[in-house]
This record gives structure tokens, sequence and C-alpha cells, in this order.
């Protein structure tokens, strides 16, 4: 900084350094090169000065060695990004390489990194590509079974018209072949309905129907005594030990279809002359409905299929069971 005092003539009284401004202050050197400011001090002015133009080519230097240093800095950091995040992204790239060329639906992804993410992300996209694929087998295996469950009918049905077509025949046999079809239509009807409801069950965003208490008790006796008969033809003896007043809450008609499902399948599939046992109890949490038959052993195969719909082991797989 430059001091300098100034009489009210203009005078220079005292001044800090040789290089000060020069009077008169407000000329266009003075603007130029120096930063001024005064101040009053009786009838004297203080004048405090900086040479500005030593200080502007500094700062410009300053400037333009920032701009370097800042343009530097701003490549090395985005070419460490990138390769930051290339290296972090290529493990995603192997893995979505890996899908490409695998056979599909039987895609398993092996981790092209040991990274704890990388793992957790592989074995969260092998349980999801398994359940995906085990998912599409049951519903092949869907489609298959309930073909096969519309082409006997189908066949039986074409098979006796067309036998009834070959040659005049009495009335009687007539009578015989129209009932026939009626029952195969029937059996038609039934299995189109139990598709139907199967399809309505699996992509129903909500319940189909109003939930409310049902005596299961009640329903459980009721289908006992509808399928008595079939378990007589089969020599087959039922003991039912039912909890009197066992709510249900629910879809009244769904739980009767469970029941109804699991008594008929007891009683279709057992070995003859053995007994079946039917339990039903309230606990604290829910009815807990038990069914106890004694039937041929199952495979590992039928095993796994016992909860796919229309599944049946193929020695049973005959007209005289029956069903779906």
């Amino acid at each position: 900084l430059h001091l300098m005092v100034i009489s009210p003539s203009g005078k220079t009284l005292v001044q800090s350094h040789n290089n000060t401004p020069q009077p008169p202050l407000n000329s266009l050197e003075n603007q130029t090169r120096w930063r001024i400011r005064t101040l009053p001090w009786g009838e004297n002015t203080i004048v405090i000065a900086l040479l500005w133009d030593k200080t502007e080519q500094e700062l410009q230097r300053e400037a333009v060695a920032l701009l370097f240093f800042g343009a530097i800095t701003s490549g090395v950091t985005a070419v460490g990004a990138w390769m930051i995040v290339g290296r972090t992204l290529l493990p995603i790239q192997h893995l979505a390489r890996q899908v490409q060329v695998a056979a599909v639906p039987q895609v398993f992804l092996t981790p092209s990194s040991q990274d704890r993410e990388i793992v957790e992300l592989v074995g969260t996209l092998n349980g999801l590509l398994a359940r995906i694929s085990s998912a599409a087998d049951a519903r092949g295996r869907f489609y298959a079974a309930a073909s096969h469950e519309l082409r006997t009918p189908i066949q039986a049905l074409s098979g006796h018209l067309e036998l009834a077509l070959l040659r005049p025949r009495d009335a009687a046999h007539y009578q015989e072949t129209i009932r026939e079809a009626y029952v195969q239509t029937q059996r038609l009807i039934a299995l189109m309905q139990s598709l139907l409801l199967l399809n309505r069950l699996e992509n129903a965003p909500a319940p189909m129907g109003k939930l409310e208490y049902s005596e299961l008790d009640a329903i459980c006796r009721r289908l006992i005594a509808f399928y008595e008969p079939l378990a007589k033809d089969r020599n087959l003896t039922v003991e039912a030990d039912l909890q009197a007043n066992t709510a249900l809450s629910g879809i009244p008609q769904h739980g009767e279809m469970i029941v109804r499902n699991v008594i008929e399948n007891a009683v279709r599939y057992a070995t003859p002359h053995t007994t079946i046992s039917i339990t039903l109890a309230q606990t604290l949490e829910a009815p807990k409905f038990t069914i106890f038959n004694i039937c041929p052993p199952f495979t590992s195969r039928d095993e796994s299929r016992l909860f796919e719909p229309f599944a049946r082991p193929d020695a049973s797989r005959s007209a005289h069971t029956g069903g779906n």
C-alpha cells in the first residue's frame, strides 16, 4: 500500500514511497494503474493507493495456472472414474454374456468376480432363474396333463358318435349312445370349469368372493356322506373324528372345494380294503384338518408333483380312477 497526505492545494505533503500517484488523482493513468481511496483528515486528505497493474498481472498468471491445473485434475478424475466404473461394470458385462449364450430355461450364472456384491447378485439371479425355470416346467406339465384330460373324453365322445353313425340302429342303441355322449360332455364341462377356475385363482389380484365364517365340520360331514358310496364300492372304511363348531374364515365355496378334493383323492387312490382316517380340530391359530389313507408308494418324481394341478401317478392314470 502507498500512503500520501495531500494539502487542499493539491500538494503532496507526505508520502510513504517515491512511486505514488501523481495529482490529479482522478486522471486516466491513475485510474488504470492504481486503486485509490481517500479519507478526509482535517483540511488535508489522506490517500491510500494500491499499484494495481502488477497485481492484475499476477492474478492473471494465477488464473491461467488454476485453469491449467483444473483441466489436468478434471482429466485425471475423468480417466480414473472411467477406469473404476469400467472395472465395476465389467463383471456385470460378463454376466450379461453368460445369459446371452446360456441355454434356456436351464440358465445358471457363475460369479465373474469374488466381490461380495457380485456374489450376492449372482446368487439372487440364480434363485430367480431357478424359480422361473421351475414355474415354466410346472406350467408345461400342467398343459400336457390338461391336454390329456381333454383328449380322453373328446376321443370317447367322438368314438361313440362315429360308431352310432356307421349304420342304422334301433332306438335303444341310439339312447345308449346319447347317454354316453351326455356323460362325456358333462365330464368336459366339469374339466373346463376346473381350468377356468384355476386360471382365475392364479391371476386374481384379490380373493374372488366375500370372506365369511363357515362351519368346516358340517362341510366335512356332508362330503364324507357324499363319497360314502364310492368308498363302499372300493371296500374302504372311513373313520371320522370331527370337532363340532369348527369355524373356517374364507370364501365358503373355496373351503368346500379344498375339502372335497382332498377327500375325493383319498378315496380314489387308497388301496382297497384299507381304512381312511379323517380328523378335524380347532386350534388357537386355525382349524386343523388331517386325512390319512394307505396307497401305493410314490416315487421321488411323483412326490415332487403332488401339488401340481392335474398331476397323477402314471400307474393310476386310468379310466377307473376318474377325476381331474
